[in-house]
């Protein structure tokens, strides 16, 4: 699936014709999401919102609203909206990107708090963030690597990525997972280097 036919030529929030699709978020804090997706991932945000209406947000090619939870209301009466439970989540946006391995030093250096570094898998790379609310964002690149392919050329990428990790560290901490690095070494026609 390379392209979706969609009616619509261009979407704008709110629409002038057809449908818009804005990510809708239940936050605690309203200012602190806001400044958070602005901070770490580059969002613009439209409105602050007042008294009786939400943030709007425009994050690449979506729209989200930021909201504080509450009890059931005339048009949703029995629904109560609140912040989830960290460790049980039943949805998440998915940020597509071309390098995974930029963004995750960017957003990482921006605050964003990642679940792990990214690992492949398959066919794709991906790791996860978690947002201050305790949402989760799935971080991911594709790659022309099915399932169940060798994923040599990433390994190795990341396997150079971890060796620089684990050479910052000192040498008792970086002792644990030299066997691995030199395995990936290895694979990249390298030798381990000497740790300090």
């Amino acid at each position: 699936m390379n392209a979706v036919q969609i009616e619509q030529k261009s979407y704008e929030m709110p629409p002038k014709e057809g449908i818009s699709i804005a990510h809708f978020l239940t936050v605690a804090d309203v200012e602190r999401s806001a400044r958070y997706y602005e901070k770490v991932f580059g969002a613009r945000i439209l409105t602050m919102g007042d008294a009786n209406a939400p943030p709007y947000l425009q994050l690449a090619n979506i729209w989200m609203i930021l909201n504080v939870g509450g009890g059931p209301t005339t048009d949703k009466p029995t629904v109560t909206l609140s912040v989830p439970d960290p460790n049980h989540i039943n949805s998440f946006m998915n940020f597509r990107v071309a390098d995974i391995q930029a963004c995750y030093e960017l957003w990482k250096s921006r605050g964003a708090e990642f679940l792990t570094e990214p690992i492949a898998k398959y066919g794709e790379i991906r790791c996860y963030i978690r947002d201050p609310d305790g949402y989760i964002i799935e971080v991911g690149q594709s790659t022309s690597l099915k399932y169940g392919q060798r994923l040599e050329r990433i390994g190795r990428r990341l396997c150079a990525s971890s060796l620089r990790f684990w050479q910052s560290l000192p040498r008792t901490v970086a002792c644990v997972d030299i066997e691995r690095n030199t395995r990936c070494l290895a694979q990249m026609g390298r030798k381990s280097p000497r740790l300090a």
